[in-house]
């Protein structure tokens, strides 16, 4: 384990400036009632693919999801009620599962959780999730930047669909909301101004049911797949490319002002974020935190929990 947050005692807690290293499960683990989390300018690599042994939990998901010994671990994940949680500046990537993920069941609920300026990267199922059976109320995810879902140290070597997992898809998506019971009651959540770009074989966008929920915001996002035949967007069971994006539009009724473009990062693949001038993507996605952080003056070795 990383650094786990519980109850009273994990309450009104700042982590700030922490690098968080080959750590087995969860690198933050945020849960059960903590309040006034802040967790700010922290670098986590390298997070989870510990075998998870959840026995009644893993059976909810069907035998195959046990068989499996299937493996788990997140960046940093809340897990059951929370509120007044902020994750900010945040540079994360090589996760064996998610990068940041809101998750419970019900009647679970995220309050007041604010989520920006952070870049993701090469997360091995989603780069952001709500999860299982969570409600949230006034959750924000804006101005994020998100690149390579699925991609990177979590595949192991596997081919697609990944062996551990509990679903028959290929995964790896920027934005997931697949909390099934959350959608009904009209759950608060929004989604603006964030780069999704680049989620091989799968999409960047994936929502469970295939009907938008007027309480969700998604807008003045952009997003990007390097191959044409990749999704965008899946709504339910319908995938919309890129070619179909006005009808994801026309469907949902979000995104009425994002766009789809290469967003033109520096170079990615070493850890540069910042956009070309020429950017079309200019003004979405995280605002700082973009270079490799010794490019940026920091301790070359900072504190590491490990």
């Amino acid at each position: 384990n990383g650094v786990i947050l519980e109850g009273g005692g994990g309450s009104h807690v700042r982590i700030e400036n922490l690098s968080f290293r080959k750590i087995g499960t969860h690198g933050i683990h945020i849960r059960n009632g903590a309040v006034d989390v802040t967790v700010r300018d922290c670098d986590l690599t390298l997070i989870g693919g510990a075998v998870f042994r959840g026995d009644q939990f893993s059976r909810w998901y069907g035998e195959r999801f046990v068989e499996r010994r299937v493996r788990f671990g997140n960046a940093i994940e809340t897990w059951a009620d929370v509120a007044g949680v902020i994750i900010e500046g945040c540079r994360i990537s090589e996760v064996f599962d998610g990068g940041i993920c809101l998750q419970g069941l019900v009647p679970a609920v995220a309050r007041n959780v604010w989520i920006h300026d952070n870049v993701i990267w090469n997360c091995g199922y989603d780069s952001f999730d709500v999860a299982h059976g969570l409600s949230t109320r006034n959750v924000v995810f804006e101005h994020n930047t998100c690149w390579n879902a699925g991609e990177g140290w979590a595949l192991q070597g596997e081919p697609r669909p990944r062996y551990s997992l509990h679903v028959p898809d290929n995964v790896g998506y920027h934005c997931n909301l697949e909390s099934k019971y959350a959608w009904g009651r009209q759950s608060e959540l929004s989604i603006r101004r964030n780069i999704f770009a680049n989620a091989p074989e799968s999409r960047c966008f994936n929502y469970g049911p295939d009907q938008s929920e007027a309480a969700i915001v998604v807008d003045d996002n952009c997003y990007y797949q390097a191959k044409a035949a990749d999704a965008i967007v899946q709504l339910g069971k319908v995938r919309f490319t890129a070619a179909e994006f006005a009808a994801y539009q026309q469907r949902s009724g979000w995104d009425q002002h994002s766009l789809v473009a290469d967003p033109q990062f520096v170079d990615p693949a070493a850890g540069d974020f910042r956009l070309n001038p020429g950017s079309p993507c200019r003004g979405c996605g995280a605002q700082r935190s973009l270079e490799p952080r010794a490019a940026q003056g920091r301790a070359s070795g900072p504190l590491e929990a490990n």
